[in-house]
């Protein structure tokens, strides 16, 4: 009995893994974009990020602000550029594109310029687009 009832989830990791290895044709490669609040958001879904790259899909990770705050003794401006390149490496190092604003943390604004940003970022290419939210306990949504 034991046997049967292995069966099926061999037969199920053996598709996970042939439909995980394939690589899609350009028909049905997925143009994926996840937009995050600050430059370390995005990659809270980086190891599925970099499971899309590996799958032949385009991926870009995208942060609406630079991470310009929340450093003790690092002024504004050189926070944004370490961060806006930290992400940038990142993105590099798993095979993804990486996108970052030139917003200051918590001054995003709905404005007609910051949508006409994002729209472009999307619009790109017809997109699958996700969004990332910090739910964990002590940290804010």
């Amino acid at each position: 009995m034991k046997n049967l009832t292995l069966i099926p989830i061999i037969l199920i990791l053996s598709l996970l893994t042939t439909f995980s290895n394939a690589q899609p044709n350009s028909d049905s490669k997925l143009n994926i974009v996840v937009i995050g609040a600050h430059p370390d958001d995005a990659e809270e879904v980086g190891g599925t990020a970099y499971m899309w790259a590996q799958m032949g899909h385009n991926v870009t990770l995208f942060s609406l602000c630079n991470g310009d705050k929340g450093h003790q003794s690092i002024k504004a401006r050189k926070l944004a550029k370490i961060r806006r390149e930290e992400a940038r490496r990142a993105g590099e190092v798993i095979g993804v594109r990486y996108i970052t604003l030139d917003t200051h943390d918590g001054e995003l604004m709905p404005t007609y310029k910051n949508r006409l940003q994002i729209i472009k970022i999307i619009r790109e290419k017809p997109s699958k687009t996700y969004g990332t939210q910090t739910t964990r306990p002590g940290k804010r949504p």
